[in-house]
């Protein structure tokens, strides 16, 4: 391939070729090769980015072919980009967005514009064309505010409210708009906000947006999702330049997100939200509640009708369950997007048994939508069942709201982000309240150990990056009132302040006031006995462990078809408390020269004892603490205990602590008969002399 070429129309792009076209990109120029339908468009590559990262400005050759590829789209779309003249079937001006589309999927950490191509003298022309100046005015608008806070960093908001404020002091009746005028109460206020005003040229709004995309990929949204998810910084995005279809033109028109199954509990069937009269921004923001898809569908069930087969064809072609957004414009059906679909963990355990179950994938294709963190995520603390039953039957169920990632979860109520974050770095277990969340508020998401919102539905940004980040959550939940800068939040006439103890439970939408104790995780999963075989049959000669903690667990595993257990010592340590008799042995030895924790190997052998007990005849593999990272991180500062030794460079006490563990592992074994030599496994040890 050209290196020197950075533009492809969709049906040039290869929808194999992430890594160039970007995931959003490659998912278009599939839709297309497969006569679905999409709206015209083009992809500019991610070795444009990597070239504006590296210098710092669009690329030299993007602007001729940028140009020779908006000629293309026009002719695709027989409406005009630039200039106002209209075609002869009087289509209207072509209006575009822009949008990033990285290699791995990261929903919401990056920038998009809608409606580039609009000024005054086009908006008087989409008005024409399409009989609504009040049409045309909102689509100017709603431009403004976009470009204004992504391309400017204005205050987006406050564009839209001068605009909105000047069309509402128009006669409600009048059918003319004064374009320019209302053009103009915006651009002020921009140059009042930031000294600039967005262009009215549309090839310089479409530059603009794009090296604002390419910005956007080292925002600290951004980059702090690359870290938390291991995805290279090198990687760039690509940007896709796309027609605009409308979703508020006129009764049959809206937009939704649909997914191939239930992305919360695996269930088969399509599922999502559609709303009415709205943009895909409004559903995906949650910035507006919308309807079930089933709702909607029984209102247009032709169009909706069409949407299913495709979307079933579709996850029958990629073997995975999709994430699909749509737009209808007018009672036509356009797909804007294809992607596998974020999930929760059990949700992923379930549909990966589901699909090989149907023949929908092989076992591989199937093993590859589950990991090793979601099989155990999906044995997550619960709620204990008789303190859940008191706190429904004690009137404690706060607030209802949709249920959007399944847990549980406890904590103290935070209304602000960066709060969450400090509080929890502090050892606070937190639960972040947000009327709606933005990619603003990733690192209290973060934070947080559950989630809930006041607006917004299960596919809003709250609702997907919780399922990504493995947290409980509920949103929408319409009866909460948030208050961030007073500190408090309300439910009817009752108000409480930041702090009030809440607890989630994001497989039902309840939120419960008060702290309701968690018990052991769940025992099962659906489908995770299927995909633990299949696992073990992949796997062939290697044997498969369970990581375990209490007896129970050791049994369910075993039953599962482990071959032996896994334990970490740190889990049991923890679990029992007495992480903290550990830390303060060397806490009030750090000045001697020979630590002494035998005092602590009984504990540690009574802590094993019913584990082995459990588990008897079949192998064992224990992982010492870790001390470096991982196991104790934010448990128990090892480094700061182990004081390092002049001349040697080991810490003193270390030597003593792997001979503690060893012994207790020796004193708890001794105790059990008939079972097998437990492997005792210790990481970053090494002694190359």
């Amino acid at each position: 391939m050209d290196s020197s070429r950075l533009v492809f129309s969709f049906d040039e792009a290869d929808p194999s070729d992430l890594a160039l076209f970007g995931g959003k990109g490659a998912g278009l120029a599939q839709l297309v090769t497969g006569g679905y339908p999409v709206p015209p468009g083009f992809i500019i590559s991610t070795a444009a980015c990597r070239e504006f990262m590296r210098s710092g400005s669009l690329p030299p050759a993007l602007g001729s072919q940028l140009e020779r590829y908006v000629d293309v789209l026009e002719e695709a779309t027989s409406a005009r980009f630039r200039g106002v003249s209209e075609p002869a079937d009087g289509a209207g001006p072509l209006l575009v967005s822009v949008r990033s589309g990285a290699p791995v999927s990261m929903p919401g950490m990056m920038d998009t514009v809608l409606n580039l191509g609009i000024n005054p003298a086009r908006a008087r022309a989409l008005a024409e064309a399409t009989g609504s100046a009040r049409f045309a005015a909102e689509v100017m608008i709603r431009f403004h505010r976009m470009y204004a806070e992504i391309v400017l960093d204005a205050d987006g908001d406050e564009i839209a409210e001068r605009g909105s404020e000047f069309l509402d002091s128009l006669a409600a009746d009048r059918d003319a708009v004064p374009f320019e005028d209302l053009w103009s109460a915006m651009a002020d206020a921009e140059v009042d906000d930031v000294g600039v005003a967005v262009p009215e040229d549309p090839m310089d709004q479409v530059r603009g947006a794009i090296a604002a995309v390419f910005r956007s990929w080292n925002t600290r949204r951004a980059t702090t999702y690359r870290r938390l998810n291991g995805i290279p910084d090198s990687l760039g995005t690509a940007v896709v330049v796309q027609a605009m279809v409308f979703g508020n033109l006129g009764f049959p028109s809206g937009s939704g997100v649909a997914f191939t199954r239930n992305p919360t509990t695996g269930e088969p069937g399509l599922y999502g939200e559609y709303l009415e009269g709205g943009q895909g921004e409004e559903v995906v923001a949650g910035t507006k509640t919308p309807e079930p898809l089933e709702q909607a569908a029984g209102r247009l069930p032709e169009l909706f009708g069409d949407f299913e087969r495709m979307a079933l064809r579709l996850e029958r072609q990629r073997k995975d369950v999709l994430d699909l957004e749509f737009t209808i414009e007018r009672g036509t059906l356009y797909l804007l997007q294809v992607r596998s679909a974020k999930r929760t963990p059990s949700a992923s355990v379930r549909i990966a048994a589901d699909l090989l179950a149907e023949g929908v994938a092989g076992p591989l294709e199937a093993l590859s939508g589950v990991t090793p963190g979601q099989i155990r995520d999906v044995e997550r603390p619960r709620f204990a069942a008789a303190a859940l039953a008191d706190a429904r039957a004690s009137g404690n169920l706060l607030v209802k709201g949709i249920a959007a990632s399944v847990g549980h979860a406890h904590g103290v109520a935070v209304l602000d982000p960066d709060r969450a974050e400090a509080i929890a770095a502090e050892g606070e277990n937190v639960i972040l309240l947000r009327e709606t969340t933005s990619p603003f508020d990733l690192h209290g998401m973060i934070a947080a150990k559950g989630i809930v919102t006041g607006r917004g539905g299960a596919t809003s940004h709250a609702a997907v990056v919780a399922r990504a980040l493995g947290r409980p959550a509920v949103v929408g939940c319409s009866d909460l009132h948030i208050d961030p800068e007073g500190r408090t939040f309300s439910v009817g006439s009752r108000r409480f302040v930041e702090g009030t103890g809440l607890s989630v439970d994001g497989g039902t939408g309840d939120v419960f006031e008060g702290i309701v104790p968690l018990s052991q995780a769940a025992s099962s999963s659906t489908g995770l006995g299927d995909v633990l075989q299949v696992a073990r049959e992949a796997a062939g000669n290697c044997r498969i462990l369970g990581l375990c903690t209490t007896p129970a667990q050791v049994t369910e595993t075993l039953e599962r078809g482990a071959d032996g257990i896994g334990i970490r010592l740190i889990d049991l340590l923890v679990a029992s408390g007495a992480i903290e008799q550990l830390a303060d042995e060397l806490s009030a030895q750090r000045n001697r020269d020979r630590v002494d924790l035998s005092r602590l190997e009984p504990v540690l052998a009574e802590l094993l004892v019913p584990v082995f007990e459990a588990a008897r005849s079949v192998p064992i593999v224990v992982r010492a603490l870790d001390l470096i990272d991982g196991d104790a991180g934010e448990l128990l500062d090892l480094e700061s205990l182990l004081v390092a030794h002049p001349g040697v460079g080991l810490p003193v006490g270390l030597g003593e602590l792997l001979r503690f563990q060893v012994a207790a592992l020796a004193k708890a074994s001794g105790e059990i008969g008939d079972m097998l030599t437990p492997d005792f496994v210790g990481r970053h040890i090494a002694d190359p002399r």
